[in-house]
């Protein structure tokens, strides 16, 4: 049974060592699994038996032996110094070969490693290949990811200053939501204030009526582009299956994170405060 979350990234990329050629086989039945089918955001990449690595890593251990175990090279600065470069060359060696057989480094070249996603083998040929093929899968997999284009609140982990920010503009959110841009100078450019409209602004969530501005869910409209209706929709959703009982926060943190929404951790407590706010 493979783990159901195993990593908070948007994605899986699998790459099984196979040392023989039946250890291959058994990597690329694995690839074909029908559980596989069902993650959508995993990919596995099955490389080449990698038997003929092995004289590479002995050259390693061996040059790592010496210098480790030959008292005669801690009076020998020449020695020493040989040894050490006859260290890193047989290392380098081995970098590039297993670059070569399982890197992601030399995206200009074509790849060796057979690529599966749910089950099908993907016809990758060379790196540029790979990313379009990854960004694909992923707008597959995160079709209700909402689409807010700010460096510094739609991120998996905030700077200090970020979240400094953030918290100041949940603040205001809360307390001064009936004036226009939360009550903000809109000539200064505070973070709090590229936050603000990026995900308030823009979204239409802070909305502006003759004059009277308050919080609410978007106007569907004009969510087309940003796309946070889903998420507050999710949210509403996980609150009212649960009416006689308390929703942990990182239980909605869990949820929103999954397929199909995918949703930053820098942004979900911005749409819980507008979620907190529109149904109070």
């Amino acid at each position: 049974m493979i783990p159901e979350n195993i990593t908070n990234a948007d994605g899986v990329i699998v790459v099984p060592l196979c040392e023989t050629g039946g250890e291959h086989d058994v990597a690329v039945e694995f690839a074909r699994t029908e559980e596989l089918k069902d993650r959508k955001n995993w990919i596995v990449a099955v490389p080449e038996p990698l038997s003929n690595l092995s004289s590479l890593v002995q050259e390693v251990q061996r040059w790592e032996w010496v210098i480790a175990n030959t008292e005669e090279l801690n009076g020998d600065r020449f020695g020493r110094e040989e040894a050490s470069r006859q260290l890193q060359a047989a290392k380098a060696q081995l970098e590039r070969r297993l670059q070569s057989q399982i890197g992601f480094k030399q995206f200009g070249e074509r790849t060796s490693l057979a690529w599966f996603h749910q089950g099908e083998l993907l016809e990758i040929k060379d790196g540029r290949h790979l990313l379009s093929e990854l960004s694909r899968i992923c707008d597959e997999t995160y079709t209700e990811a909402p689409h807010i284009a700010n460096e510094l609140v739609n991120r998996r982990n905030l700077s200090s200053a970020a979240a400094a920010a953030r918290m100041r503009l949940v603040t205001r959110m809360f307390m001064e939501s009936k004036f226009a841009c939360l009550g903000m100078n809109p000539d200064k450019k505070p973070p709090e204030m590229s936050m603000y409209l990026s995900v308030l602004h823009k979204t239409g969530i802070h909305q502006g009526h003759d004059g009277k501005w308050r919080i609410d869910e978007p106007d569907p409209r004009r969510d087309n582009k940003c796309r946070v209706l889903p998420t507050l929709r999710k949210i509403r959703a996980i609150v009212r299956g649960r009416p006689d009982g308390r929703v942990k926060i990182s239980d909605l943190f869990d949820e929103l994170r999954k397929p199909p929404f995918g949703v930053r951790d820098g942004l979900i407590p911005l749409l819980l405060t507008t979620f907190a706010i529109a149904a109070a």
